[in-house]
C-alpha cells in the first residue's frame, strides 16, 4: 500500500526495483542457498545483512573519514615550511596516540567484517565490489602499520574514502533516498544535454563577442580588473569570460557597465547574451 505513494509508473515496479537494490547494498549474495548454511553461518549472515549492524559500520565509516580529514588538516601544517624535509615536520599523525589509537581499533572493524563477510559469501565474496574494496582498504591498513616506510600514507588516506562510497550506498537502501536519488538520476540525461546546449551558445557568442566587442573592449581601461580588457582576444578567452559572468554571474557589471558606457549600441548584445 506505501509504494503506491512512490513516484513511477505503477508504485509496485519502484518499490520491486528498491527492494533489489536494497539487496545487491546489503550484500544478499548467495540468499539462494541460505538452507544449506550450517547454523553458525546463518547466523552470521543474518547479522551482516541486519540494519542495525549496517547502522554501525556506517558510523564507523564516517568516523573513519572524520579522522581522515583531521590527519589531512593536520599535515597541511608542514607547507611550505617543511615541504623539501617532511621527515623534520613536527606534524605527524604518528605522535598522537588517541587518533593513532583509533585508527588501529577502526582497522581491526574492517578486519573483522572482512573476516565475517569471506566465512559466510565463500567463493562469492569476490562477487561483490564492496568486499574488493573492503580487502584493498584492509591490506593497505595492515601494510602501513607493519611496514611503515613502504606505504604511502596519503594514499591510504584516499582509498579509506572509499569505504565513504559505500556509506552512500546503505544510504540508498533506505527507500525514500533510493527515490529521491533515482529521481535524480533520471534527470541526468536532460541535465547533460542542457550543459551541451549551453555550450554551443557560448561558443556562438564568444564569436560575436570576439569580432565585435574586443575592438572596442581592449582600449578601455578597467581599474582594479587587469583581464577585463583582454577578456574578449579570443574565443576561447571570451567563452571562458561568459561563463563566470553568466553561468557563475561573476561581475558581470565588472565589463558590461564600462563597455556599455563607452559604447552605448553594444546594450543589445551584452544584455541579449545575459538574457
Amino acid at each position: 500500500r506505501c509504494s503506491r505513494l512512490l513516484p513511477g509508473s505503477g508504485g509496485g515496479s519502484t518499490f520491486t526495483a528498491w527492494e533489489s537494490r536494497r539487496r545487491a547494498i546489503m550484500g544478499a549474495t548467495g540468499h539462494s542457498n541460505r538452507a544449506e548454511w550450517t547454523p553458525g553461518r546463518q547466523t552470521l549472515g543474518r547479522i551482516l545483512d541486519s540494519a542495525w549492524f549496517q547502522a554501525f559500520m556506517c558510523v564507523v565509516i564516517l568516523v573513519s573519514m572524520c579522522l581522515a580529514v583531521y590527519e589531512s588538516d593536520y599535515l597541511a601544517n608542514c607547507y611550505p615550511r617543511w615541504a623539501d624535509d617532511l621527515e623534520a615536520c613536527p606534524y605527524k599523525v604518528e605522535d598522537i596516540p588517541v587518533v593513532t589509537g583509533m585508527n588501529v581499533v577502526i582497522l581491526l572493524i574492517y578486519t573483522a567484517e572482512l573476516c565475517a563477510s569471506s566465512y559466510v559469501y565463500r567463493r562469492k565474496f569476490f562477487k561483490s565490489s564492496w568486499h574488493v574494496i573492503d580487502l584493498a582498504i584492509v591490506v593497505a591498513g595492515w601494510a602501513s602499520l607493519v611496514l611503515p616506510n613502504t606505504m604511502n600514507l596519503a594514499f591510504l588516506r584516499t582509498l579509506r574514502m572509499l569505504k565513504l562510497a559505500q556509506t552512500f550506498g546503505h544510504i540508498l537502501s533506505v527507500r525514500e533516498f533510493y527515490v529521491l536519488v533515482s529521481g535524480v538520476a533520471g534527470a541526468f540525461r536532460a541535465i547533460a544535454a542542457g550543459t551541451i546546449f549551453i555550450f554551443f551558445l557560448l561558443a556562438i557568442w564568444s564569436v560575436v563577442l570576439v569580432e565585435i566587442v574586443h575592438p572596442v573592449n581592449s582600449r578601455i581601461h578597467f581599474d582594479g580588473c587587469t583581464r577585463c580588457s583582454m577578456g574578449f582576444r579570443s574565443t576561447g578567452a571570451a567563452m571562458l569570460t561568459l561563463f563566470q559572468t553568466i553561468v557563475a554571474g561573476d561581475s558581470w557589471g565588472a565589463i558590461a557597465v564600462p563597455l556599455i558606457e563607452a559604447r552605448p549600441a553594444l546594450v543589445v548584445i551584452m544584455v541579449a547574451i545575459f538574457m
